[in-house]
């Protein structure tokens, strides 16, 4: 492990603590199920670690954990941060530092990180689960995170476009909560993760049954059918890819395990502004 890992991994220990506490169930997702059952811990290069919960379990993380974590440790949601778009939360470690170039200048906590994702129920089709996310769901995502995509001369046409439909954030932002809840009280075979892949729809079943694998040194809870999960994202996850491929993906462009973000923010900002 590098020291960014170790600092994630002591998040994930308090989160995991937290969960077991309120009695929440939750599961290694992405880079860090692979990690787990390709690497019993870290995928060498990884920069991140993720988790989902079933959408229940995740309001009840973000509405009564905050007390049961270290005080340095914080939720980040829509709930808690201003400035936060997303529709997925993170818990930081506020005595540290993750700075990344694209939320350089957004005003919230910007320590080391790991993400939690909510799993909601989708419609009993992936055609048109898929449609929802790529389509109905496509501006409003681009008005609330145009900090995340490039304005190439295409994208700025799509801009206008999005401003006209969304005039506000909190309108696009509203809009998406809106598709993702509006089959949480139904029955279906499907749900889908708050994130930004594309492939973010999934059996239903894969998220029914834990199962716990060691993770460097504990033990930390994957689908049961991981394996079904990891090849309907990457193919073949067994394999490990080529060398120039084995970079983080966060851009980070400055981190400290030791010290808080607060000491370096205004130092890059400054400097990004010549």
């Amino acid at each position: 492990m590098n020291e960014m890992q170790e600092a994630m991994l002591k998040i994930a220990k308090e989160f995991i603590k937290v969960c077991e506490k309120l009695n929440l169930k939750y599961f290694a997702v992405y880079g860090t199920t692979i990690g787990a059952v390709r690497h019993n811990g870290f995928i060498p290069w990884d920069d991140d670690m993720d988790f989902c919960m079933p959408r229940k379990d995740y309001e009840k993380l973000l509405s009564e954990g905050q007390q049961y974590f270290p005080p340095n440790f914080f939720i980040e949601s829509k709930q808690s941060e201003k400035d936060w778009w997303m529709i997925f939360s993170r818990i930081r470690d506020s005595n540290t530092t993750a700075i990344q170039k694209r939320y350089l200048f957004k005003n919230f906590n910007h320590g080391i990180w790991i993400d939690i994702f909510p799993i909601d129920i989708a419609p009993n089709s992936i055609e048109k689960a898929n449609k929802l996310n790529k389509k109905e769901c496509r501006f409003a995502k681009r008005r609330y995170l145009e900090h995340y995509y490039d304005h190439t001369r295409f994208n700025r046409i799509t801009d206008v476009i999005t401003k006209i439909l969304f005039p506000s954030k909190s309108i696009a932002y509203n809009y998406s909560r809106r598709i993702t809840n509006k089959y949480n009280n139904k029955n279906s075979n499907y749900v889908w993760l708050g994130s930004f892949r594309n492939k973010l729809v999934f059996n239903k079943e894969i998220f029914e049954e834990q199962l716990l694998v060691p993770f460097e040194d504990i033990m930390i809870s994957v689908p049961k059918k991981y394996d079904e999960f990891l090849t309907s994202i990457y193919g073949d996850w067994k394999k490990l890819p080529p060398e120039n491929q084995r970079i983080g993906h966060h851009g980070c462009i400055f981190v400290s395990t030791k010290e808080s973000y607060i000491k370096f923010l205004n130092k890059f900002r400054e400097e990004y502004k010549k």
